[in-house]
């Protein structure tokens, strides 16, 4: 009955690698070790393809590190305190490059978004028009006018809480509106962004023009009002500035 030719102990193994840089005795011991490795960090890891990379980063360091092992003797546990640290390892790393995935999702989303409240605007107005009166209403006092809760509740004789509840409905169907017309877009969104694009000042100069454009255009008005008109816009302008200045300098620098 033929034999079987038993396995060359670690150290033999080791010793062959180390010292006549054997291929064959290092293929040995990765054969004895690897289902320890393997079954090791599968256990730690729960994920079949970390355990087969951490098995390769185990036996790479132990083919850089062979000569500091003196003997084979307590390769094993040399493998294992190696092979849960080498998987504790893969997890941190994939537990951040999943956070980082998730982060990158999240910008990708936002971003479309934001494409998207875009392509919306042309038709926003026409969207806020057909909401019913209370919630045009909320929504107008609230973004356009920027309005505070409480303000809204007297306007639509409605308490604070129920102010704020109907801005959140009006926002709710306006959202529904939109999204009739392909524009999809969260609550949120819709809010920070209405609350952007509400904020967003006419220039100064077209504002001038405007005014005293309106003004010539209506007959009654002589000369002599329109200079008045014009006197009486600048003396409100220096007002505002001369009470701008004051509030300002009844700050702390600091604070400026």
């Amino acid at each position: 009955m033929p034999t079987t030719a038993m396995a060359p102990p670690d150290h033999l193994l080791l010793a062959a690698y180390v010292e006549d840089q054997s291929e064959e005795a290092f293929r040995q011991l990765v054969e004895h070790h690897l289902s320890m490795v393997y079954h090791t960090a599968l256990r730690r890891t729960g994920n079949p393809t970390l355990a087969e990379d951490v098995s390769q980063q185990v036996f790479t360091i132990l083919a850089k590190k062979a000569t500091r092992l003196h003997s084979g003797t307590g390769l094993g546990g040399w493998q294992l305190r190696t092979t849960l640290f080498e998987a504790s390892k893969a997890m941190r790393s994939e537990s951040r490059r999943a956070a980082k995935m998730k982060e990158l999702a999240s910008q990708s989303s936002q971003s479309d978004e934001t494409a998207t409240w875009n392509e919306a605007l042309p038709v926003l107005d026409e969207a806020i028009e057909s909401l019913p009166d209370k919630d045009r209403k909320a929504i107008i006092l609230r973004f356009f006018e920027e309005q505070s809760f409480r303000a809204i509740g007297q306007a639509l004789g409605k308490s604070e809480d129920a102010s704020q509840k109907q801005v959140s409905r009006a926002l709710d169907k306006l959202g529904i509106v939109l999204s009739r017309q392909g524009f999809a877009a969260s609550t949120v969104t819709l809010e920070t962004l209405l609350s952007s694009e509400a904020t967003k000042a006419a220039p100064t100069a077209l504002q001038h023009s405007i005014a005293q454009s309106s003004l010539a255009a209506v007959p009654q008005l002589t000369t002599t009002a329109l200079v008045s008109n014009t006197l009486l816009t600048m003396s409100y302008a220096k007002t505002k500035t001369a009470l701008v200045v004051t509030a300002l300098a009844a700050v702390p620098m600091g604070l400026q």
